[in-house]
C-alpha cells in the first residue's frame, strides 16, 4: 500500500471527519449513553445531538474528554479549560460557533442514523436508540470515537439542557 500524500492524507481526514455514517454511528452511541445515565431513562433532546460531532471530531476536546473519567462528568471536563496549568478555555469557548458550522454534518449523520435504523425521531424531539449493543470489529480509532461518545452522552444524560449549555457555554 503506497504512503499517504500531504494533499490525500487531508482529503482522507476530510473524509473520515465528515463522513455521515461515522457521525450516525457517534451520535448513535451518545444517545445510548444519555438513555442508561438519564433517571428517567429519557432519551437524547434533539437540539443536543449537534453539539456531538463538533465536540468530538475537535481533536483538542477530544483529547480532553478522552483524558476525564466517565465517573467525573460533564462540569469536570468543563473545568479543566479553565484550569491554570494548561488553560484551553478558548477551545470550549469556540464550541459553539463549531456546532454552527458543522451543523449541516451533523444533519447528514442524523439522517444516517434514521436510514441505518440506528436512532428514530419521537414527535417531542427525542433521539430513541432502536438498538443498544455495541458494534463489535470496529477499527480502534473508531472505536474510541464511540467509546468518549458514549461518554459524552452519559454526562449529558445527569444533567438538563440548560445545565449542559451553561457548562459547554453553547446557546441551543
Amino acid at each position: 500500500m503506497s504512503e499517504l500524500t500531504p494533499s490525500s492524507q487531508m482529503i482522507n481526514e476530510a473524509w473520515i471527519t465528515q463522513n455521515p455514517a461515522l457521525g450516525a454511528a457517534i451520535i448513535w452511541r451518545c444517545a445510548c449513553g444519555y438513555q442508561s445515565a438519564h433517571k428517567f431513562k429519557s432519551a437524547l433532546p434533539l437540539p443536543v445531538a449537534f453539539t456531538v460531532v463538533p465536540l468530538i471530531f475537535s481533536k483538542g476536546l477530544f483529547e480532553v474528554l478522552s483524558h476525564t473519567n466517565r465517573d467525573s462528568g460533564l462540569r469536570k471536563f468543563a473545568e479543566k479549560f479553565s484550569d491554570t496549568k494548561g488553560a484551553k478555555q478558548d477551545l470550549l469557548l469556540s464550541l459553539h460557533d463549531r456546532c454552527l458550522r458543522w451543523r449541516d454534518i451533523s444533519w447528514a449523520s442524523l439522517r444516517q442514523a434514521f436510514a441505518g435504523r440506528l436512532l428514530t425521531l419521537t414527535s417531542d424531539g427525542l433521539l430513541v436508540p432502536l438498538t443498544e449493543t455495541p458494534p463489535r470489529g470496529v477499527p480502534s480509532k473508531a472505536a474510541a470515537l464511540l467509546k468518549n461518545a458514549e461518554k459524552l452522552g452519559f454526562w449529558y444524560g445527569g444533567l438538563s439542557i440548560h445545565e449542559v449549555s451553561t457548562l459547554l457555554k453553547i446557546r441551543f
